[in-house]
């Protein structure tokens, strides 16, 4: 008898343990989507926001915040297909990664959105940054042996932490986000 329950303690005490892992991975799994972004395999718009928080719980203030808009998705869309827009989307993350760093909070926060908040920056170092990709964009939407959905442009804006402007991050990001917009309407008047 004493036999049987030693068994039955250890067969129980397996596959509690068994249960406990798989459920300790299951929750990995979640927070991994929670956190990327499925299509491009960039973080996401919980992330970036996870990463803004802990920024400002640092009370950090060097950094910069670059907004980016892909123009005419919704055409690709509408007019190849939502898997090749997809496939605009994966190619312009691909961008970004190859001409950001690792320190870099970079995230796809929306559906045709991308947000880098790049810390210790200067000036002119952003500013190269948001050359290099409209440059890299450019090159894509310039290419006659692409396909039009293939062709990549950008709306970007910028916008640096100023002590007499922004009490938060998310003014910051506000900013960026209407210097976005003000570039985008530059682009579809040219």
């Amino acid at each position: 008898a004493i036999l049987v329950i030693a068994l039955s303690l250890v067969i129980y005490l397996i596959s509690f343990s068994t249960e406990e892992y798989t459920s300790k991975i299951e929750k990995e799994q979640l927070l991994l989507l929670a956190y990327k972004d499925t299509l491009t395999g960039m973080p996401n718009r919980a992330s970036c926001y996870r990463n803004i928080e802990k920024m400002e719980a640092e009370n950090r203030k060097d950094y910069s915040i670059v907004f980016i808009d892909l123009n005419n998705l919704k055409k690709a869309n509408d007019g190849f297909g939502h898997d090749m827009g997809d496939k605009v989307l994966m190619a312009f993350a691909d961008i970004v990664r190859a001409n950001t760093r690792s320190e870099d909070v970079v995230a796809r926060i929306g559906g045709d959105e991308f947000l880098v908040i790049t810390e210790n920056e200067d000036l002119t170092n952003c500013k190269t940054l948001v050359e290099t990709l409209k440059k890299e964009a450019s090159i894509t939407y310039n290419d006659n042996a692409l396909q039009p959905w293939e062709k990549i442009s950008l709306a970007i804006g910028v916008a640096y932490y100023n002590e007499s402007l922004d009490s938060s991050i998310d003014d910051i990001f506000k900013r960026a986000h209407k210097e976005m917009i003000k570039d985008k309407a530059l682009s579809k008047s040219l």
